[in-house]
C-alpha cells in the first residue's frame, strides 16, 4: 500500500492489536474505532482497572491521549453517532437530524448515499427493508433513475422511521432471549429481544433489528417458504448471540411451529427447502412459539400451511403431481381432472412400464369428491409455455397468478376466494403457479388431460 490514504486503516489495525494484547496482557473490555475508544466495566472497580490498563498500553507504545477530548466516569457517552447509557443504545440526535434534513436525491449516487446512512442506523429501525424496497429497486444497474411519488413516499417513510428510532437494550446472556421473525413479498426481518418482567408484566426489550431484501427468485416463494426463509436468515444473522444459547423463536406462521419444532414431520410440499433449513438449524437450541399477527408488529397474520400427503391432495384446482424429476418442456407426466362423475373412489395402481415413453411405474391413490384430482403417469404433449400462457389469459387463474406474484390476496374477490386456504403455499416458477412440487393446470387443458388419462387407463385394462 502506498500514500497517506491508507493511514487510517493502518492506524486502526494497530489500535485493535493494542486493545487485544500488549506485553502478554489480554484484551480490554472496550469499543474502538480508529482513535475513538469507549471503555466500560460491570462494576466501578472493573471500570477503573480497564481505564488503568488502557492508559498503561498507550504509555508502553509511546502514544498520548488528548486530555481536552477525554471524558471520564460518564453515565452517558456519544460514540460513533450513537448515545450509550445504562439503559441501552439510541441514535444521537445529530445523526437523525442529518437524515431528516437530507433532500430528495437527484441521481443514483445521491440515493446510494442516503441508503448507506439509513443502513447504518438500521439496527434501531424495525421493518426498514419494506419501507426502502422501492428505493432499493431504483438503484439497480438496469433501471433508469426516474423519481416519482412512490419513491418520494418511501423516502419520507424512511426518514420518519429514522426519526422515531428505538432504544436498544444491552445484550445480557443471563436474560431470556427471544427472536421474532417476519417476511413480506419484498423482504425478511428479524428482531432480537430480551424477555423481562416490569411491574408484573412481561415485556420484550429490543436488542437489535435486522432486515434484508429478497432476490427475484425468492420473491416467487410461497408465503410459508418466505416465512421459513425469514427464520433461517434471522437465526444465522444473529448467530453470535444465539449459538450455544437457549432462546425462543416467535413467528405468526403456525406452520413453522411444526416445521422448526422438535416434532418435525415434513411431508408433501413442505419437504423441500424448508426441510433443508430445519436440518441446518439443528445446531441451535430453541423453542418455537406461535404468536398472533396482531401481536407481531412487523408481520401480518398468515394462514396455516396445508400438509399434503402422497395419497391425497386437498386443493380447489387440478394440478400435476410430483414434478421434481420431470422434463416439463417435453411434456407433463401427470394428468389431473376436475370431478369424475359416477365414481367415488378411483385407484391407479402399478401402471405398466412403457419403454417407448421411458417412464417408470408408480402408485397413486385419489379420493374423488366435488372438486377432485386423479393422477396417473403418462406423457402428455403439453409444454410449460402452454401452461404459462393459458394461466395468464384465464380470467380466474390470471387473477390468482397476479395475486401470488404480488403477495396480496383479496378475500372479497369471488373468482379467487376459494384459493384462500392454500394461497400461502403457492409460488411462481417458470411463469406457472406451483403448490409445492405440483403445477397448477388452468381449465383450458382439463378436458384434454382427462381424455389422455382415460385413454391410458383403457389401454391398461385391455
Amino acid at each position: 500500500m502506498f500514500g497517506v490514504k491508507t493511514a487510517p486503516a493502518i492506524f486502526n489495525a494497530n489500535m485493535r492489536k493494542l486493545m487485544h494484547s500488549c506485553n502478554g496482557r489480554g484484551p480490554i473490555k472496550c469499543a474502538q474505532m480508529v482513535d475513538d475508544v469507549c471503555l466500560s466495566g460491570d462494576t466501578p472497580e472493573e471500570h477503573f482497572a480497564n481505564l488503568a490498563e488502557f492508559l498503561y498500553r498507550l504509555y508502553a507504545c509511546g502514544l498520548k491521549a488528548n486530555l481536552s477530548k477525554c471524558s471520564f466516569y460518564k453515565d452517558e457517552v456519544r460514540f460513533l453517532g450513537k448515545i450509550v447509557d445504562r439503559r441501552g443504545v439510541r441514535l444521537d440526535t445529530s445523526t437523525t437530524d442529518a437524515i431528516l434534513k437530507m433532500p430528495a436525491p437527484k441521481d443514483k449516487s445521491q440515493l446510494r448515499s442516503f441508503l448507506g446512512l439509513i443502513s447504518y442506523v438500521s439496527k434501531h429501525i424495525p421493518d426498514l427493508r419494506s419501507a426502502r424496497a422501492p428505493l432499493d429497486y431504483l438503484i439497480k444497474p438496469d433501471i433508469k433513475f426516474i423519481w416519482d411519488t412512490n419513491h418520494e413516499e418511501a423516502f419520507s417513510r424512511c426518514k420518519q422511521l429514522a426519526g422515531n428510532s428505538a432504544l436498544l437494550t444491552h445484550f445480557d446472556p443471563t436474560k431470556p432471549i427471544v427472536l421474532t421473525t417476519d417476511a413480506s413479498p419484498y423482504g425478511v426481518g428479524a428482531c432480537l429481544s430480551h424477555k423481562v418482567v416490569i411491574n408484573n408484566k412481561t415485556r420484550l426489550l429490543p436488542i437489535a433489528y435486522a432486515s434484508a431484501s429478497l432476490k427475484d427468485a425468492q420473491r416467487n416463494y410461497a408465503q410459508v417458504d418466505r416465512e421459513g426463509l425469514g427464520v433461517f436468515w434471522g437465526i444465522n444473522h444473529f448467530r453470535q448471540y444465539l449459538l450455544c444459547s437457549d432462546f425462543e423463536l416467535h413467528t405468526d406462521c403456525s406452520a413453522l411451529v411444526k416445521i422448526f419444532g422438535p416434532k418435525n414431520n415434513l411431508q408433501g410440499c413442505a419437504a423441500g427447502r424448508l426441510s433443508r433449513w430445519a436440518t441446518s438449524l439443528m445446531e441451535y437450541s430453541f423453542t418455537v412459539k406461535h404468536i398472533k399477527g396482531s401481536s407481531n408488529n412487523t408481520a401480518d397474520s398468515l394462514s396455516r400451511l396445508p400438509v399434503v400427503t402422497p395419497g391425497t391432495v386437498s386443493a380447489p384446482f387440478p394440478m400435476v403431481h410430483d414434478t421434481s424429476n420431470m422434463d416439463l418442456p417435453l411434456g407433463i407426466k401427470s394428468a389431473a381432472v376436475n370431478k369424475v362423475e359416477a365414481e367415488v373412489l378411483y385407484d391407479v395402481k402399478h401402471l405398466a412400464f412403457n419403454p417407448d415413453l421411458n417412464i417408470a411405474p408408480c402408485t397413486v391413490s385419489q379420493v374423488v369428491g366435488d372438486i377432485s384430482t386423479v393422477a396417473a403417469w403418462d406423457l402428455v404433449p403439453l409444454s410449460i409455455k402452454d401452461v404459462a400462457a393459458a394461466t395468464k389469459t384465464c380470467k380466474v387463474y390470471g387473477k390468482l397468478y397476479r395475486a401470488v406474484k404480488s403477495g396480496i390476496f383479496d378475500k372479497k374477490d369471488k373468482d379467487i376466494s376459494k384459493f384462500h386456504g392454500v394461497f400461502d403455499s403457492l409460488y411462481i416458477e417458470n411463469d406457472v403457479i406451483h403448490l409445492g412440487s405440483r403445477i397448477v393446470i388452468p381449465p383450458k387443458f382439463h378436458d384434454r388431460l382427462l381424455a389422455e388419462l382415460h385413454a391410458s387407463q383403457s389401454a391398461l385394462s385391455v
